[in-house]
């Protein structure tokens, strides 16, 4: 089916190519992680606001 190198280029594409990806966005998530929002709320206090401005109040937000 295959030939020697040609195997070993796709199995080098098929392993290339996640590590890529996985580098892009352990990168943009480091980036992004720093940026504050403007009102200086964590994430929990921003999911408390939605649902109480939703009127669900049964749920709780663990930190």
């Amino acid at each position: 089916m295959f030939s020697g190198f040609s195997f070993i280029i796709y199995f080098a594409l098929l392993l290339i190519i996640p590590l890529y990806a996985q580098a892009r966005v352990k990168s943009t998530y480091s980036k992004y992680s720093q940026v504050q929002n403007s009102q200086g709320l964590t994430g929990a206090e921003v999911a408390r606001r939605i649902m109480e401005d939703n009127g669900i109040y049964d749920v709780t937000i663990d930190l």
